[in-house]
C-alpha cells in the first residue's frame, strides 16, 4: 500500500478499535416474533421515528396520511389554520373509523365517512348529527387522539409514548445540532419508489450501510465508480455517534468514466452533479448550499467524495451526495416484513427534455441497485428462516451495522 493509500486507510473504522461489540448476532435477532414485539414495544412505541418533511403540508388544511406499520395504525399529518403542523391517529373517536381515505389533499374540515361527525384541522370535534342523542359526549374534550410531532431540519418526527422519554432534540443528540444547517430545503424536488419487502427491517439497514458488497452484488452497476485499489472492499471512513445514530462517509472512483455513450449524455445532461470529475456537468443550485460544502459532509477531506451515509435510529438512513440526497425508510410491518420507502430528493424538476431524460435513467439506475438490494435480501430472510445459520457474522469495518444492532439490544433487553 503506498503513502498515499495508508494516509487515508486511518480514517477507516475499525469496531474494536470504537469499543463496539457485536461480531456475531444470532439469526433469531432477524426472524424472531418475540425480537419484533419487544422492538414493537421498547423501540416502535417509544422513541421518535423520522416520518416526513414538513414541505408535504404547505398550506394550512394541507394534510398527508401515512401508514405506520410496526404499530398497525396511521396517522394524518395536518397543517393547521394557525400554521402549526400536528399529528393525529387516522381514527374516529365515535366507532373508530378511519377517518382519511385519501394520500394527501386539504381541507377546512374532516368528515367521517360513517356518521360525519366532524374535525377540524386543530382536532376539535365540531359537529355530529343527533348530537341530542349523545348527551354524554362533551365537544370540549372529545376529538381527534393526537400523536407526539416535532420538526427538525424540515423532517416531522412522530412519537407514540403517551408522554416521549426524550425531547426531539435529545434523541438527536449531537447531531441535532451538527447536522442542523444541513441544506436539505436546496432539494424539494421528490421521487418516491415504495415497495413490501419479505425480509427484516434490519437486513435492509444492514445492506445500506456497508459497502463489503458492493463489489460482489453491485459488481456490474456500482463497482467500478466507487472502488479504488486503495480501498478495494469500499471501507468507510470516519464514524461519528450521537446517541443511538451514526454517520460515516465513503469515496468514489475519482478515475470513473461511464463507457455507454447513453450514460454519458445523461450524466452530463442531469440537472444535479452525479459524480465528482465527470465532464460537461453543471451545477444548477444557482448558488445555493450544497452538502459536499456543509463541514458535516466528507469531514476528512476525501478527494472523491461520494456519499455521507446517516443512520438516524431507528429505521431511517439519509444518504448525502454531492448535490442531492436520498432517503430510505424501513418502516417494520413484520419479522419477516418491510414497507420500504425510498426518495430521491434533487433541486429542481427537469427544466427541459435532456433533464427529464436524465431523471429517468438516474430513477431506473437507482431502482435496479435497489432491487438487487431487495433480492438479496429476501434471499438472506429465507436462510436465516431454515435454521441452516445460527449466526451472523459482522466484520470490523462493518461498524455501523454492529453499533446499530447494540442499540437495537439496548432498548429490547434494558
Amino acid at each position: 500500500m503506498n503513502k498515499e493509500a495508508s494516509d487515508w486507510s486511518k480514517y477507516w473504522g475499525q469496531a474494536s478499535a470504537l469499543g463496539i461489540g457485536g461480531a456475531t448476532v444470532p439469526a433469531s435477532f432477524y426472524t424472531s416474533q418475540e425480537q419484533f414485539d419487544a422492538e414493537r414495544e421498547k423501540i416502535f412505541r417509544k422513541v421518535w421515528l423520522m416520518a416526513g418533511r414538513e414541505a408535504e403540508v404547505p398550506e394550512p388544511g394541507s394534510f398527508v396520511r401515512i401508514p405506520i406499520p410496526p404499530l398497525d395504525t396511521e396517522a394524518v399529518i395536518v397543517r393547521g389554520k394557525d400554521g402549526t403542523v400536528r399529528a393525529f391517529y387516522n381514527a374516529c373517536p365515535h366507532r373508530g373509523v378511519a377517518l382519511v381515505r385519501e394520500c394527501h389533499g386539504k381541507t377546512g374540515l374532516f368528515v367521517c365517512p360513517y356518521h360525519a361527525w366532524s374535525f377540524a384541522t386543530d382536532g376539535k370535534l365540531m359537529g355530529l348529527p343527533g348530537a341530542e342523542d349523545f348527551p354524554h359526549v362533551d365537544k370540549a374534550t372529545t376529538g381527534l387522539t393526537p400523536i407526539h410531532l416535532d420538526i427538525w431540519n424540515g423532517f416531522y418526527f412522530l412519537n407514540f409514548g403517551e408522554q416521549p422519554e426524550q425531547t426531539l432534540l435529545e434523541f438527536l443528540g449531537e447531531f441535532a445540532t451538527s447536522f442542523g444547517d444541513m441544506p436539505f430545503e436546496n432539494y424539494p424536488h421528490v421521487i418516491e419508489i415504495a415497495q413490501d419487502i419479505e425480509a427484516n427491517w434490519k437486513t435492509l439497514t444492514d445492506a445500506s450501510n456497508e459497502g463489503y458488497h458492493v463489489n460482489a452484488l453491485h459488481k456490474e452497476s456500482l463497482g467500478a465508480m466507487m472502488t479504488t485499489r486503495e480501498n478495494p472492499l469500499n471501507n468507510f471512513y470516519d464514524p461519528i455517534f450521537s446517541g443511538p445514530h451514526v454517520s460515516s462517509t465513503t469515496q468514489a472512483n475519482p478515475d470513473w468514466r461511464p463507457d455507454a455513450p447513453v450514460v454519458l449524455f445523461a450524466y452530463a445532461a442531469a440537472a444535479y452533479k452525479v459524480q465528482p470529475g465527470l465532464a460537461k456537468q453543471e451545477d444548477h443550485t444557482h448558488g445555493q448550499a450544497t452538502f459536499a460544502e456543509h463541514p458535516m459532509v466528507n469531514r476528512v477531506g476525501l478527494p472523491a467524495f461520494s456519499v455521507e451515509t446517516t443512520q438516524i435510529f431507528p429505521f431511517s438512513v439519509l444518504q448525502m451526495l454531492t448535490n442531492r440526497y436520498i432517503w430510505f425508510q424501513y418502516w417494520p410491518a413484520g419479522p419477516n416484513r418491510t414497507r420500504a420507502a425510498t426518495r430521491l430528493y434533487g433541486p429542481a424538476a427537469p427544466a427541459n427534455y435532456r433533464q427529464a431524460f436524465a431523471e429517468a435513467h438516474m430513477i431506473a439506475y437507482s431502482r435496479d441497485i435497489m432491487t438487487e438490494d431487495t433480492i438479496v435480501t429476501q434471499m438472506q430472510q429465507a436462510g436465516l428462516n431454515s435454521g441452516g445459520v445460527k449466526d451472523v457474522v459482522l466484520g470490523e469495518h462493518e461498524y455501523m451495522l454492529r453499533y446499530t444492532h447494540e442499540a437495537v439490544l439496548g432498548f429490547t433487553e434494558g
